[in-house]
């Protein structure tokens, strides 16, 4: 996934795609305990309990993003686990080593062998913060997420696709001033992830992006996608690398790493970029992304509602210093193609 690709081959992976009704699982024959479950299902937001959600938001040179795990009980609470950056938490030179984490991940396997950072406090054991507050759907039939006696949320609802529920951030009151915000809820269970093999397979993913990189107006694009056809899977099973760094100017190349493992990450995947020119001007003679660390996300995989892969929420934290380009946050989400067309109808 490039910053400054669009769309691509999409009309040849939605050839190679199922359509996302294919998805669901044949119909079984209600038990009486399946018949209680689906009458409390019936009490959540799409009628599913657990949502991966990213967003952004802010104040010029105060601007932040946030990736988030939603957990809604029937009882009308929900339980917000997330991960926070701001462009104001740093100051001084050169802080990439302290913001850009190693994750422990190297892509062993692949064509080249690079560690993998990640946002600060992303990193594997890092625990998420917590808050709780309560939900509705409202007379609208919109989602209403209250925090505080000062904080709430609303957002539009799609659950027109078989196997999960698409949400879009409509306002925010006095909840860090949100831009742009997306979430995708299912029935599986918040800590479950897949593996990186898994996430290769599914061919290509794709979504909205949106990024600020400090002093300057938010940048939106509306399709950003991973097209795994130009990545390797390495043999460690839980890193994936671009094919894009083979010509003989490592100056055209593009550095892109994702790694995870579900055993210990649950649905965490951390991804990190870098375009050749930066990595060559950083460390000349580099095979992998310079000192400064490029670009680094947190992200969430999105499942459906029997644990199959349908994509990545995840939110851009890239600190080094107060400066253009040096300290940036965005959120964006990238689905299977055939998701796109829910998302469309909710920005």
């Amino acid at each position: 996934m490039r910053r400054t690709t669009t769309l691509g081959l999409l009309t040849a992976c939605i050839a190679v795609l199922l359509p996302i009704s294919v998805l669901a699982a044949p119909a079984q024959a209600a038990q009486p305990a399946q018949a209680a479950n689906t009458a409390a299902e019936a009490n959540l937001p799409g009628g599913r309990s657990t949502y991966v959600v990213t967003m952004m938001g802010g104040q010029n040179t105060k601007m932040y993003s946030k990736l988030a795990k939603y957990l809604f009980a029937t009882n009308g609470t929900v339980t917000q686990q997330y991960w926070y950056w701001r462009q104001d938490m740093i100051s001084g030179y050169s802080n990439a080593a302290k913001w850009k984490v190693a994750t422990g991940y190297t892509t062993t396997g692949c064509r080249r062998v690079c560690s993998v950072r990640t946002p600060l406090g992303f990193q594997p054991g890092a625990s998420a913060k917590s808050i709780s507050g309560t939900w509705k759907i409202d007379a609208y039939g919109h989602l209403y997420v209250r925090w505080s006696a000062t904080a709430y949320e609303t957002y539009r609802m799609n659950s027109s696709q078989a196997g999960f529920t698409a949400i879009t951030i409509m306002t925010g009151h006095s909840s860090g001033m949100i831009q742009k915000g997306w979430g995708i809820g299912s029935k599986a269970s918040p800590n479950t992830g897949v593996s990186m093999a898994a996430v290769h397979a599914s061919v290509q993913v794709l979504g909205p992006m949106a990024v600020n990189y400090y002093g300057v107006p938010t940048k939106v694009f509306p399709t950003q996608s991973f097209y795994f056809g130009n990545y390797s899977r390495c043999t460690n099973g839980r890193c994936l690398q671009s094919n894009e760094n083979t010509s003989a100017d490592k100056r055209q190349w593009y550095n892109s790493y994702l790694a995870g493992n579900p055993a210990t990450d649950g649905r965490k995947i951390y991804w990190q970029s870098q375009k050749g020119a930066v990595a060559q001007a950083e460390n000349p003679g580099t095979s992998c992304i310079g000192y400064g660390g490029g670009h680094t996300s947190a992200a969430l995989q999105v499942l459906d509602d029997f644990g199959r892969f349908l994509g990545m929420v995840g939110a851009e934290a890239s600190f080094d210093r107060p400066a253009y380009l040096q300290d940036g946050v965005g959120a964006w989400v990238a689905v299977l193609p055939v998701m796109v067309k829910t998302l469309s109808t909710l920005s």
